[in-house]
Parts: C-alpha cells; sequence; structure tokens
C-alpha cells in the first residue's frame, strides 16, 4: 500500500481581502482570519485525531479605519488577529500547544501566499499584560519576506467562549494595560514612548473607544469622540512624528478618557 497523502484546503475568504494598492477589506480579512482558525482545527483532527475547535477573527484598530465598505482608509502594513483557543486539558502540555502553533503558522502562510504575501519566521510564546496568570494570551508572530506588509501577530486567548466573546474579553484586558499610561491618580503625566509603543497606545485608544461606544456616557463621547477622530485621521494620512503621537497620548491622558471606559 502507498503512503496516505494528506490534503489540506487553503483557507480562503468570500471576496478579495487586498485591493490593488494595498488596501486592507476588513470583513474579508476577518472571514480569512476565522478560516485560518477553523482549518487549524481541521488540520490538528487530520493529523493526530485531536479535536480543537479553534475561532478567529480580527483584532485591533482595522475595524475602525475603514469606509462604509470595509475598506480601511490606507495600507495596513501591521494586521492583528484574535484566536479563541478551547480549554482542553490535552493544551495544558506545552508541546502539544507548541503543535498549535506550528500547524496554525503554516494555515496562516497558505492562506496569505495568494496575495504575494510570503510569511515565515514564525515566533511565539510571548505572554500579553494582565491576562490570566495560569493561562495567559499568547502571541504568535511572523513576517512578511516580500515586505508586502510588516507583520501579523495573532493574540491566542485560552477562553471557552467564542471569537466574538474572546473579544470581549481582552478589551477588558486592553483597558488595563492602555491604563498604565493614562491613570491620572498615579502620574502627574503621561510617560513618553517612542517607536512602536506610542503607536500601539494610539491604536488601543481607537479600539477601546470603538468597541465600548454603544455604552460610553455623553461626556467621555465628548471628550474623547473628536480626539480618536484626529488620531485615526493622522494615521490616514501618515503620521510618523513621534511628538505628536505622544502629545495625542497626552489629550486622552488631560481629559481623563480612560475613566470613562
Amino acid at each position: 500500500m502507498g503512503t496516505k497523502v494528506i490534503r489540506d484546503k487553503i483557507p480562503t475568504a468570500s471576496g478579495p481581502v487586498f485591493t490593488p494598492d494595498g488596501r486592507v477589506n476588513s470583513l474579508y480579512l476577518n472571514e480569512l482570519l476565522d478560516s485560518v482558525a477553523k482549518e487549524t482545527s481541521a488540520r490538528l483532527y487530520r493529523r493526530y485525531r485531536a479535536e480543537v475547535p479553534l475561532t478567529g477573527g480580527l483584532w485591533g484598530g482595522s475595524w475602525y479605519f475603514t469606509d462604509e465598505c470595509g475598506y480601511t482608509r490606507a495600507r495596513f502594513r501591521r494586521l492583528y488577529s484574535l484566536v479563541s483557543v478551547p480549554q482542553v486539558q490535552a493544551l495544558e502540555d506545552a508541546d502539544n500547544y507548541n503543535i498549535v502553533f506550528w500547524q496554525y503558522s503554516k494555515a496562516l502562510a497558505d492562506a496569505f501566499a495568494p496575495y504575494g504575501i510570503a510569511l515565515g519566521e514564525a515566533e511565539w510564546g510571548e505572554s500579553s499584560p494582565f491576562s490570566n496568570r495560569l493561562r495567559p494570551t499568547i502571541s504568535l508572530q511572523m513576517w512578511d519576506a516580500n515586505k508586502r506588509i510588516d507583520f501579523i501577530r495573532c493574540f491566542f486567548s485560552y477562553n471557552a467562549a467564542s471569537w466574538e466573546e474572546a473579544y470581549l474579553y481582552e478589551t477588558v484586558r486592553l483597558v488595563k494595560q492602555t491604563k498604565e499610561a493614562l491613570d491620572k491618580e498615579t502620574l502627574s503625566a503621561p510617560p513618553k514612548m517612542d517607536g512602536m509603543a506610542i503607536r500601539f497606545q494610539l491604536q488601543d485608544i481607537v479600539i477601546l473607544y470603538h468597541t465600548l461606544e454603544p455604552v460610553l456616557s455623553e461626556q467621555t463621547k465628548a471628550a474623547g469622540g473628536p480626539l480618536v477622530e484626529r488620531i485615526k485621521t493622522r494615521f490616514a494620512q501618515g503620521m510618523n512624528d513621534e511628538e505628536e503621537m505622544n502629545a495625542l497620548n497626552a489629550q486622552a491622558f488631560e481629559c481623563a478618557l480612560i475613566y470613562g471606559y
């Protein structure tokens, strides 16, 4: 008898994720990332008969920098995903969890290859601040050798909930993380940040505002709404000046925006 060949599927979305000028359709990207999670589950079962029902989707500011059709206002070079990992006892073994990461990285690379993105150099294991101490949220990151994007960073949340519910869990964690640089009760001024740190801080301010917007008070909307729109506009225009970015973070500090969350 011949060797059994395992035929994997390529994760896909129902429409093109990227435009010719490099912008992203967030709706299709969300579909693609969920398809990656589900295909990873299928590959784990085909190879190991392991039932690990992953769900996934978009995480981060891409949702909030789009037009009415879901296209980002500018080219996005850093993409983020949230993956909900079920509380399966076998995953308490680090070696088994590493298999999940490895299979996910292969499925992720397969999904983006048709767009000319060559994902490689997979790294995983970094824990996110303020996540569960026993089962922290863990990140996986891959870089594009073709430089069409910089990287894709995926956060694995050990959560029995679906991706939609895990998104809320991660939002609570993100409030605590973002508060570190905006807490007027412990700081006289916000710390000055540089590089990716200040970019992430401003992105997190936008993410939190729009995620929680339906339940925010009118006072918080009045204080935070114009600032969030300003941040979004300047990012779309290619903002790179760290002084300007720190000034925007200082405005969030002065208006005590974090307490509205």
